[in-house]
């Protein structure tokens, strides 16, 4: 989490159980992706957990670039194209999931850059107004085209899914961001990553939905 290390894990442990909960509830194969949503985020807040202490533990600060781009890889890399991906999955409208696809096209790619600027580009971090601020050289300054591009495939495809309950949790999504850009704008990342983990608990309720389950398959 974004303000200190205790609420990360406490964050991470919380995801973490109902990423569990998630997966033992899944009864269709194409929704495992989305199921696997809060686990993921679980352990994109404990990676930042290991950055705040990183910042204040000696035993920690030789991992500290490590964690850094460990956190930065689940926001900035994984989350661009899978969560299109899994929400693309279990899209059965035609039309609908020829749109998702073509999101999910432009996530893969903004996958690709993100992944290029962390492997290349000047990464650093440091405590901003008693939060983690994430200094990226994107090799382009364009703050606009930067945030309209990452909002293409994380806040858009709940949004065009034909399951309502994908378009309680995109709402949320866009809410957090909104506010996160209005009172935390020098920590963004941070910040929206925290809320957005916190609202991934929405897909319990997608996968509680017993509407959704059809091909049921056993897992363990």
């Amino acid at each position: 989490m974004c303000f200190s290390a205790v609420a990360s894990f406490v964050a991470g442990s919380v995801l973490g159980i109902t990423g569990i909960v998630c997966l033992k509830k899944t009864k269709k194969t194409t929704f495992l992706f989305l199921a696997s949503i809060p686990i993921l985020f679980s352990l994109q807040q404990f990676t930042e957990g290991f950055v705040w202490l990183s910042f204040t533990n000696n035993y920690f600060y030789v991992g500290h670039k490590a964690f850094i781009h460990l956190f930065l890889l689940f926001a900035l890399v994984i989350w661009p194209f899978f969560l299109p991906l899994s929400i693309f999955l279990i899209e059965e409208n035609k039309k609908r999931k020829k749109i998702l696809f073509l999101i999910l096209l432009f996530g893969v790619a903004l996958s690709l850059f993100m992944l290029h600027c962390l492997i290349f580009r000047t990464i650093t971090a440091k405590i901003m107004f008693l939060h983690v601020y994430y200094d990226i050289d994107y090799t382009i300054e364009l703050p606009l085209f930067k945030h309209l591009a990452y909002i293409i495939p994380t806040i858009l495809p709940p949004f065009v899914s034909s399951h309502k309950k994908m378009k309680f949790f995109g709402s949320a999504v866009v809410l957090s961001f909104i506010i996160t850009s209005i009172f935390f704008k020098e920590n963004v990342v941070s910040i929206w990553c925290f809320f957005a983990a916190i609202i991934s608990i929405i897909i319990l309720l997608v996968i509680s939905d017993k509407n959704t389950f059809s091909n049921e398959i056993k897992i363990n």
